[in-house]
């Protein structure tokens, strides 16, 4: 071992001078950071606060009922189901578009989008019909209708530029009348 006597360090002040540069150099380090992170986090919040606001407050659809009846049917040939139809009413902000999900008795799921040719207004209804439905089948046999046990409705809004799905302001229904 060599002996170190005689041999001078580093005097204290130069060393609690490298040591607060250190500390302070890290503490911006750290402080920008945490800067991006807590901006970052707080666009995404208020992002999905805005949606979660918007369709939770502005967002309400129906399907119509007309004589005490309501408009959802489906019409069939043969037994196979055909067609889908509902008349939607908006009774809040504007509508861009539904997407359309269909469940067969195998839960098999078809989804349908973009049944809407233009925004459903406030106080507007329309009548959709979605044609020549198919209900896949999970065999490689060609596709077939089974029978349609449930539909759900989900409205989309247009948010800044962006699609927004409001599944909490979806409609579901699991009595499908054969139109008369």
């Amino acid at each position: 071992m060599k002996n170190f006597t005689g041999k001078k360090g580093v005097s204290p002040i130069i060393a609690t001078v490298l040591l607060m540069a250190f500390a302070i150099a890290l503490g911006a380090l750290v402080m920008t950071w945490g800067k991006n992170y807590v901006e970052d986090t707080t666009e995404e919040v208020s992002s999905r606060s805005l949606t979660a606001r918007t369709c939770a407050l502005d967002v309400s659809v129906e399907v119509m009922n007309i004589g005490g009846e309501t408009t959802l049917c489906k019409t069939e040939s043969g037994g196979l189901l055909q067609n889908v139809q509902f008349v939607l009413n908006n009774r809040g902000s504007p509508i861009d578009d539904v997407q359309v999900n269909l469940i067969d008795e195998d839960k098999n799921i078809l989804i349908r989008k973009n049944k809407l040719p233009s925004p459903l207004t406030q106080a507007q209804a329309k009548k959709i019909t979605i044609e020549n439905v198919l209900i896949p089948q999970p065999s490689s046999d060609p596709l077939e209708f089974k029978s349609l046990k449930q539909i759900i409705i989900t409205p989309i809004i247009n948010l800044e530029n962006e699609a927004v799905y409001c599944p909490n302001k979806a409609i579901e229904e699991d009595i499908i009348p054969i139109c008369s």
